[in-house]
C-alpha cells in the first residue's frame, strides 16, 4: 500500500523524503507486485535525487507531461576522506573480507577464521585490523559519491594482493562486490565458499544431529540470487527442515540498515513475527548466513539463532580418525560420529 502513496507523490511532485527512506528494501514487494513494478530501483532513483544537484519535476498539460530541471535547494556539505590510511597488503590467492557487520559479530569472524585454516587454504584475512566499509549503506541512503570513494579504496586494495577470490560474510558486502566494483576476482559469499570446499574435500565434517530452520538473507537470497548452496551446506552438518517461507517468499528479519525511519520498537516487532514463524514447527537452530540477521533474530527468541559458518566450525573434524588396531577396521556409526 505504502508503495501506491509512493508513486502518486512522484506524479504530482510531493516531497517522497519520508515515503522513499520508510522502507527496508527487502525487496518483496517487488516479487508480490502483481503488474511488475520494480519498486525498489524507483526508491533508490528517488533516495539518490535527494543528494542530486538539480530537481526534475513532472509538468502536465491534459494527458501529456513535460519534465522540467531546476536548481536544487541544498545545503553545502563538505566530505572528509582523511581516515582513509595506506594499507599494506601482502599477496594471497583467496581474500577474506568481514565487513563491519560481521566485525562487529565476532563469533561469525571467529568461525570464518577456523574454517579457513582448516581447510589449507592460503589467504589474507585483508580488514582483520580494521578496514573500511563496502559503501552500500551509503548507496541505500542515496549518496552514491561517498560511496564510491570507499569503493575506489577497498578496490585498490583488493588489486595489490593479486588474489582470484574474494570471500566475505556479509550479503550486504557480496552484493556491492558483485554489482559495483570492477574486480577481476570471483567473489563469493561465505556459504558458497563453503561448499565449494565441502565438494572439494578440503574439509571435514562431523553431523551434530541438530533440527535446523533455515532464514534466507534478503540481500543473498531476493537481492543477489543465492538460495541453494546455504541449503547444501546446513545438510552436511544438520537435518534441515522446510519452512513456508523459502526462496523469493523468505521473511526479512526486520534490521535492514536501508530504512533510516522505523523505530527500533518496529524493527524488533517485525523481527518477533519473523522469528515466531519459522520457529514454529520448534527447530533447534534458526539458522541465517548474515551477521545482522543474527543480530536481529537473537534478542527476541530464546531459540538459538546461528550463522552458517559457525555451525561448520562447530562441526568441524580437526582430527584424524584412529582406527581399532585389534579389528583395523571402523564402523560407518564411527565415522557418522554417531
Amino acid at each position: 500500500m505504502q508503495s501506491a502513496y509512493l508513486m502518486k507523490a512522484i506524479r504530482n511532485n510531493d516531497d517522497v523524503s519520508s515515503i522513499a527512506e520508510n522502507c527496508l528494501m527487502c525487496g518483496r514487494c517487488d516479487q508480490k507486485c502483481p503488474v511488475g513494478i520494480e519498486l525498489s530501483p524507483i526508491r533508490m532513483i528517488q533516495r539518490r535525487g535527494m543528494e542530486a544537484e538539480n530537481d526534475i519535476r513532472n509538468i502536465y498539460k491534459g494527458y501529456f507531461r513535460s519534465r522540467q530541471t531546476a536548481i536544487a535547494e541544498k545545503p553545502v556539505i563538505s566530505s572528509n576522506y582523511s581516515f582513509l590510511r595506506e594499507n599494506e597488503t601482502e599477496k594471497a590467492d583467496v581474500l577474506f573480507f568481514a565487513g563491519c557487520m560481521t566485525h562487529l559479530t565476532p563469533s561469525i569472524k571467529n568461525s570464518m577464521v577456523k574454517i579457513l585454516k582448516a581447510s589449507g587454504v592460503k589467504y589474507s584475512f585483508i580488514d582483520e585490523q580494521g578496514g573500511v566499509c563496502c559503501g552500500r549503506p551509503l548507496m541505500l541512503a542515496g549518496q552514491d559519491k561517498e560511496a564510491r570513494e570507499l569503493i575506489n579504496y577497498n578496490s585498490q586494495m583488493i588489486w595489490k594482493t593479486g588474489a582470484h577470490t574474494l570471500v566475505t560474510s556479509c550479503p550486504i558486502c557480496y552484493k556491492v562486490f558483485r554489482e559495483s566494483y570492477y574486480l577481476d576476482v570471483e567473489v563469493l559469499h561465505h556459504t558458497q565458499f563453503i561448499k565449494m570446499l565441502i565438494d572439494e574435500g578440503s574439509l571435514k565434517l562431523n553431523f551434530l544431529r541438530k533440527k535446523v530452520v533455515y532464514h534466507s538473507p534478503c540481500e543473498l537470497g531476493r537481492g543477489s540470487g543465492v538460495y541453494e548452496e546455504p541449503k547444501e551446506v546446513l545438510k552436511h552438518v544438520a537435518k534441515l527442515e522446510e519452512s513456508k517461507y523459502e526462496g523469493q517468499n523468505s521473511l526479512c528479519c526486520g534490521g535492514s540498515l536501508a530504512n533510516m525511519k522505523l523505530s527500533a520498537v518496529n524493527k524488533r516487532k517485525i523481527a518477533l513475527d519473523a522469528v515466531n514463524e519459522l520457529t514454529i514447527n520448534g527447530p533447534d537452530i534458526l539458522a541465517t548466513a548474515c551477521p545482522l540477521c543474527k543480530k536481529t533474530f537473537a534478542p527476541v527468541t530464546e531459540k538459538r539463532v546461528a550463522d552458517i559458518s559457525e555451525i561448520v566450525a562447530e562441526a568441524l573434524n580437526l582430527h584424524p580418525i584412529k582406527i581399532n588396531s585389534a579389528s583395523n577396521s571402523i564402523s560407518i556409526k564411527e565415522l557418522a560420529n554417531i
